[in-house]
């Protein structure tokens, strides 16, 4: 599995980035499935100790904590995007780890018929 295997260090930025992610999302899901077990085992109907309160209409509290842990979630995941992707800019000279490697490269050049090699 190439994914966690990076050869680089762009790869390796990358794959960070990738985990960094996955462990923002996991502090979120795993919470909401303990609570959606926890709320459907608190109130199920055998459940004494739960209220059925048919008149509930609106919470202000309620709706601020449903909307502001999904929205925060995101601009965290998003500046974590951000500012990691930014880091590997592409006009920024990568960091190596060996002496420079030297490419001789040669391109031919044609007229028709015949070709001609130059080298440089």
């Amino acid at each position: 599995m190439n994914l966690l295997d990076p050869q680089g260090p762009v790869a390796a930025a990358d794959k960070t980035i990738l985990i960094d992610s996955v462990a923002i999302m996991l502090a979120i899901v795993v919470p909401t499935i303990i609570a959606i077990l926890a709320f459907a085992y608190w109130f199920r109907q055998s459940n004494p100790r739960a209220q059925y309160r048919p008149d509930f209409a609106y919470s202000g509290r309620l709706e601020m904590v449903v909307w502001a842990i999904p929205t925060l979630t995101i601009i965290l995941l998003g500046g974590v995007a951000w500012i990691g992707s930014h880091q590997l800019d592409p006009a920024a000279q990568v960091p190596g780890t060996g002496s420079p490697v030297r490419i001789q490269a040669s391109r031919w050049i044609g007229n028709g018929s015949s070709s001609i090699r130059t080298s440089g």
